[in-house]
């Protein structure tokens, strides 16, 4: 499955809608790359080259998916890791898996996008100064 326009545009709305709450930031990145043994490490290195690591309270978070290779991953910055935890982020996974496998990988993102909003909106939430500090646009290599 490839992202349409549309399907974009709404990802972007929820992402837009999500960070109106927090200080946080989320993107999205798609690869649709055949191979991909090693989706976190490949998040990680799209974090770093989107320079989601230099939000000023390190509360940058990553939503990666490979549809072609049916993969996924979820990388938070150090700020973010420190307030949820890693049992967070193990429930939030098998989530989207669950969600990815009975509806569809829109879906899966939306829910991801929506449920890293609420938890940020409770340990950032969100400040009359807060700037968008990340486009909130969805990145992908083919």
């Amino acid at each position: 499955m490839k992202l349409t326009s549309s399907d974009k545009k709404v990802i972007m709305q929820e992402i837009t809608k999500a960070e109106a709450k927090t200080t946080g930031e989320i993107r999205v990145h798609v690869t649709y790359q055949s191979k991909d043994d090693q989706p976190l490490e490949a998040a990680i290195a799209i974090f770093t080259k989107l320079n989601m690591h230099e939000t000023r309270e390190r509360n940058g978070v990553l939503v990666y998916f490979n549809p072609k290779a049916r993969k996924f991953a979820l990388y938070g910055d150090l700020g973010i890791y420190e307030k949820l935890g890693q049992t967070y982020w193990n429930d939030l996974v098998q989530h989207v898996r669950s969600t990815i496998h009975d509806k569809d990988l829109l879906t899966g993102i939306i829910d991801a996008v929506q449920a890293l909003g609420e938890k940020l909106a409770i340990h950032f939430p969100g400040s009359k100064d807060d700037t968008n500090e990340l486009k909130n646009d969805i990145t992908e290599t083919h």
